[in-house]
């Protein structure tokens, strides 16, 4: 399942994913990982509300922006023990030595590297040295840095 009110049509079908409403998908979902931009109709799109709809167990995994979860409110609701959760970013980078969430059980934390595998790490290594070969072969890199791409990504 997925949730996402931007899709493009037809993209979810072919991958096959049921897109449902927010409020469907954390009810029926033992797992949620969130992979949304931060703005402003995402900040804290989960939060005291969203969270009690969650089932009993449930994991929530943020690798996206730590924006998008009421960190307060997720403190609340992993101190029952109803949820756990594993959390990658945080509203405040790095996260404090003081946080709360530092000591708090069910949450794994991760610090905002949860892609730098050792696969990834040469992945990118090997990309870098294709595209400066092609560079001065005289070729367009595959990778290229354009200012259109900065200004859409921010």
């Amino acid at each position: 399942m997925g949730y996402d009110p931007y899709a493009p049509s037809g993209v979810a079908e072919e991958l096959g994913v049921k897109m449902v409403d927010l409020e469907t998908l954390l009810r029926e979902s033992e797992i949620v990982s969130l992979h949304a931009g931060k703005t402003e109709e995402t900040r804290q799109m989960i939060n005291r509300q969203t969270l009690a709809w969650l089932q009993d167990g449930a994991v929530l995994v943020n690798t996206s922006r730590g924006a998008l979860i009421d960190e307060e409110a997720l403190l609340e609701e992993v101190g029952k023990g109803r949820i756990k959760a594993a959390l990658d970013v945080f509203e405040e980078e790095p996260l404090p030595t003081d946080s709360p969430l530092r000591g708090a059980a069910n949450i794994l934390l991760s610090p905002h590297m949860a892609g730098a595998t050792l696969e990834t790490i040469e992945r990118l290594g090997w990309s870098a040295v294709e595209d400066m070969k092609r560079f001065f072969d005289g070729e367009e890199p595959l990778n290229r840095l354009t200012r259109e791409w900065v200004l859409h990504a921010t």
